[in-house]
């Protein structure tokens, strides 16, 4: 974990992590993810389980989907739904 004292350095930081696609392999499996508080994780699970159980009432096959939840960062949290790639 690595704490920032400046924002704008973890924005820049943040903004540049495309790039880790195109850097050496032993940096392939380094992530980066902006921290959120536990009832933050807990909201964004609530939000994720409730499209899930959406997703198995209707005729959609569930497993053919990733669900995300965006604006994680606002109070608009939202499920998306991703078709997987075959």
């Amino acid at each position: 974990m690595v704490r920032f004292s400046n924002v704008d350095m973890k924005k820049r930081l943040i903004a540049k992590v495309k790039e880790l696609r195109k850097a050496p392999d032993r940096y392939k499996k380094v992530s980066l993810a902006h921290d959120v508080t536990p009832r933050q994780r807990e909201i964004v699970k609530n939000v994720r389980q409730k499209a899930i159980e959406e997703m198995s009432n209707e005729d959609t096959a569930a497993g053919n989907f990733r669900i995300i939840v965006d604006g994680q960062r606002t109070n608009k949290r939202r499920a998306i739904r991703i078709p997987l790639r075959d």
